[in-house]
């Protein structure tokens, strides 16, 4: 059960209409619900996009509880998203699941709701009585135990997210780099969270300098504006911004790069974050540049899969781009570690393996 597509461009998928449907993915049925439309513009329309898609997801599940068994929450988005959670749990007695993905309330607040006492409480009051409707919480980041369990008093099960391309971007880790120069790449949505505008201006210090490297960003978002003028006001040719590109070309931007950017701005929340790339990184074997602090910084610090600094200090990013330059060895141990870790912890097949365990038991 989720809803009409619309995001992240605010408008309906090519091929449907806006209204309650039923379609079907390699035999499985999808129950969508209508989308409200005009988050991207109106705070106002936001909200009442996630008050409207718990209210039409709690009528349909009148219908759909009498023939379950047990209902999984893949919790990406507002944890109202979760909401029918209170027909299947209270009412029909069904064993309910949720994978945690993002953090409630803080996650809100990021989103440009504003933070009062008064939101702050009614947040929190919904979200203790929502967790209770599940048997089980598992979440995708470790940082978010601690959070969640002032909402949920049983045993919370960190399970890790993977990449979705993985099994041809596996592939990728056996390859050698023909690069005459060094290519950084970063790749995914630009926001302000990922701090652009640093790395950015880190790396034309790093040009100043003397490096001889291009920096590739892949992408579109709220950021990219500013991102063309930092660039065009720069006059540098060693930036490239590429725009959004589909994501059947992600793998060649994964191939013909030889060091993996992930950034965040320093934030106590985005602080406890791994993002999705960064699972994409790894399992293409690639070295990390990681311009942000806490979860991910530690990751890569304790497994050596690459240089790791401060997102705030401009003089720190330059010098994290010239420490890869002239240094093929330890790019080679990067790469070798990104692999390894990467099969370590994120493979597919063991995080479905854990999830379909733990559901299937008591």
């Amino acid at each position: 059960m989720t809803q009409i597509p619309s995001y992240p461009f605010d408008k309906i998928y090519d091929g449907y209409t806006n209204i309650d449907t039923i379609d079907y993915y390699k035999g499985i049925k999808i129950h969508r619900v209508k989308t409200f439309l005009g988050y991207n513009k109106s705070t106002v329309k936001k909200i009442g996009g996630y008050l409207l898609f718990a209210f039409f997801t709690w009528k349909k599940a009148f219908n759909l509880a009498k023939n379950i068994d047990k209902v999984f929450f893949y919790h990406t988005g507002p944890a109202t998203m979760a909401h029918s959670s209170m027909v299947f749990k209270k009412i029909y007695k069904k064993k309910c699941y949720i994978w945690t993905q993002d953090i409630w309330p803080d996650a809100i607040y990021a989103y440009g709701i504003k933070k009062t006492f008064l939101s702050n409480l009614l947040l929190k009051t919904y979200l203790k009585k929502l967790y209770k409707n599940f048997d089980k919480v598992f979440v995708s980041c470790p940082g978010f135990i601690s959070i969640v369990k002032t909402y949920y008093s049983r045993e919370i099960k960190y399970i890790p997210q993977w990449y979705p391309l993985e099994n041809d971007v596996i592939k990728i880790a056996k390859l050698k780099s023909s690069n005459e120069k060094l290519q950084f790449t970063f790749l995914g949505n630009l926001g302000t969270a990922q701090n652009l505008e640093n790395v950015c201006l880190g790396f034309l210090k790093a040009v100043d300098d003397g490096l001889d490297a291009t920096l590739n960003i892949v992408g579109d978002g709220v950021s990219y504006t500013k991102l063309k003028q930092i660039i065009d006001n720069s006059k540098t040719d060693k930036i490239i911004l590429w725009g959004r590109k589909p994501q059947s070309e992600m793998n060649s931007f994964l191939e013909m790069s030889d060091v993996m950017i992930v950034s965040l701005a320093d934030d106590p929340l985005l602080n406890m974050y791994i993002p999705a790339k960064f699972q994409g990184y790894l399992c293409a074997g690639k070295p990390i540049l990681g311009i942000l602090n806490g979860e991910v910084s530690k990751i890569i610090k304790i497994n050596s899969l690459g240089v790791t600094v401060s997102p705030s200090n401009i003089e720190e990013i330059s010098k994290s781009f010239e420490s890869f330059v002239g240094k093929k060895d330890r790019i080679i141990e990067f790469r070798k570690n990104s692999s390894i870790f990467y099969e370590k912890n994120y493979l597919k097949f063991n995080s479905i393996a854990n999830l379909i365990t733990n559901i299937q038991g008591k």
